[in-house]
């Protein structure tokens, strides 16, 4: 027979200490996870959530932004890089040339073809299989070196491409510091029946030139 401990008595004070370590290690959020992939480069997961071994509720990292995660000597040419003075230039010199930044084929990823035919399943993989050759186009291109960050996670990816499908009009906010973006955004929208429009924010940062201001 097995020998039963017998039970202690339990103070109400340990039972609440108790109770506080449950709830924080329940609320405990993982707000950067990293992980290794295929392509030899480390990838961070932002805001991830630890696995508590439920099941039937659905992923709760399904949605976690992904992104590269820079070397640690990287970040020290950058970090050096941020102590250099910054030295006023010419207005004219301010003015760019968007394909300088923004080259033509370099693009952000769009839906592959489908149709209402397709099972979930080949949807699916479809997709997969077109986001990761996208990835690895963007790697093995000359433009890599220069690439800021970008979204590594499909599902974000899905959310646009199920707005771009489903919107009228497209309303785009730009940056005022780097308008130019929105020539490339506009320039690879797909091609469908979408108005794009556009506003500008962080007006207050630009400096305007008096006779360029018309009203």
């Amino acid at each position: 027979m097995p020998q039963h401990r017998r039970k202690v008595p339990f103070s109400g004070k340990a039972k609440k200490q108790q109770m506080q370590l449950k709830k924080n290690k329940q609320d405990r959020t993982l707000l950067m996870s990293t992980s290794s992939v295929s392509n030899a480069y480390d990838m961070v997961s932002m805001n991830y959530q630890p696995s508590k071994g439920q099941r039937g509720r659905g992923d709760s990292n399904r949605y976690a932004l992904k992104f590269y995660r820079e070397t640690d000597e990287e970040m020290k040419i950058k970090m050096e890089e941020a102590l250099h003075s910054l030295n006023p230039i010419p207005e004219k010199e301010m003015e760019v040339d968007p394909s300088d930044y923004f080259p033509a084929d370099l693009t952000f990823p769009k839906r592959p073809p489908w149709d209402f035919n397709m099972t979930p399943v080949q949807l699916d993989c479809q997709e997969q299989r077109y986001f990761k050759n996208y990835v690895d186009s963007i790697q093995s291109s000359e433009h890599w070196k220069d690439v800021s960050y970008f979204e590594l996670n499909l599902e974000t990816w899905r959310q646009l491409w199920r707005v771009l499908e489903m919107c009228d009009v497209l309303l785009l906010i730009v940056d005022i510091r780097y308008a130019v973006s929105i020539h490339y955004t506009i320039c690879h929208l797909p091609r469908m029946a979408t108005i794009a429009a556009y506003s500008t924010s962080k007006l207050d940062l630009q400096v305007f030139n008096s006779s360029s201001v018309q009203l």
